[in-house]
């Protein structure tokens, strides 16, 4: 649809825009039903703007932003930690990704912002696990996909990006869960991780109206993946001039 004249993008945006707000959602991106928590892939309607609203107020706030500043230096000298190590063992004419520590470091922040833990580790399984799905997640989502250009071939899943997005969604899922049975255990212990995202998303009680009463399990690892996901994606793209 093209809107040709200034009075009628008037009306288009001023009476019309909920018509026109929905978006489209990906084969690949319904693995899971992960589009059904996103906040980038959601239906527009009450249950995105009380998402949206949560972010806005408990994340992307300076004050929870500025309190992270002991978290970043953290990060960072850990990151010229692998620098170093990772020169001291390299053979003698090799270079050095720095480009993939800077990133680790990076997604060790936001690990931190939301989880009060570190996602990314060289030398740890589970968090070196977890950056992979991530990272999985992030390239399938980013291959063109003919089956949402010829929506009849979807059930052949041609590319297999839908299969790829299973697997890495699953797992990406799966490490979440033990971050949330890790959570509750802490909560139990009547450890405190300083009221982060998580603790955020956990302690939330809706009115029922135009927000639940309480997230679901699988609606906050969504947002959890979420947060992680958009963070990463944007390192990606500004560490390769995408964006």
């Amino acid at each position: 649809m093209v809107v040709q004249t200034a009075q009628a993008a008037e009306e288009l945006f001023k009476n019309h825009d909920i018509s026109f707000a929905d978006r489209f959602i990906p084969d690949a991106n319904q693995a899971h039903s992960y589009y059904q928590g996103s906040l980038a892939l959601a239906p527009y309607g009450s249950f995105w703007r009380f998402k949206r609203r949560i972010c806005t107020v408990e994340m992307f706030v300076h004050k929870r932003i500025s309190e992270t500043v002991p978290v970043r230096r953290r990060c960072v000298d850990n990151m010229l930690k692998w620098i170093e190590k990772e020169a001291n063992s390299a053979e003698k004419g090799s270079g050095i990704e720095v480009t993939r520590l800077v990133f680790l470091a990076s997604f060790n922040m936001v690990g931190n912002l939301v989880l009060s833990k570190d996602l990314a580790d060289p030398e740890s399984e589970e968090a070196s696990e977890f950056f992979n799905a991530m990272k999985g997640i992030m390239d399938w989502s980013g291959i063109a996909n003919v089956s949402d250009i010829f929506r009849f071939l979807r059930k052949f899943d041609l590319q297999n990006l839908r299969k790829k997005m299973e697997r890495d969604m699953g797992k990406a899922l799966e490490i979440m869960s033990m971050f949330l049975k890790e959570r509750e255990e802490e909560r139990k212990k009547g450890v405190e991780k300083g009221n982060d995202f998580l603790d955020v998303l956990l302690e939330f009680e809706g009115t029922g109206k135009d927000e639940p009463t309480k997230l679901s399990e699988q609606e906050i690892k969504i947002f959890v993946l979420l947060d992680v996901y958009l963070e990463q994606k944007t390192l990606f793209c500004l560490g390769n001039n995408i964006c």
